[in-house]
């Protein structure tokens, strides 16, 4: 499915709740603690992504983070390139 929401660094640049420029520092505590936990879990299951970066992170509603870009991710547990399809 087609992410249209943008990417992290869109949803960091834009109008927050209050009418003001960016986000609060709530808005982005709770957005990284997302991020974070998704890449705990994709470490835990032995994938390094290789290239988080702002773009490289959608926004599947204004408040889910979705990584995406595998292309050079690793799979530690054997050693090998991970070929995962969105």
């Amino acid at each position: 499915p087609f992410i249209e929401n943008g990417t992290l660094y869109d949803w960091l640049c834009k109008t927050n709740k209050d009418g003001k420029n960016g986000r609060s520092g709530f808005e982005i505590q709770r957005m990284m603690r997302f991020v974070i936990q998704t890449i705990d879990y994709l470490h835990e299951n032995g994938i390094l992504h290789r290239d988080i970066k702002l773009e490289n992170i959608m926004m599947q509603t204004e408040e889910i983070p979705v990584i995406i870009d595998f292309d050079m991710s690793k799979d530690t547990q054997n050693g090998q390139r991970v070929a995962i399809s969105t």
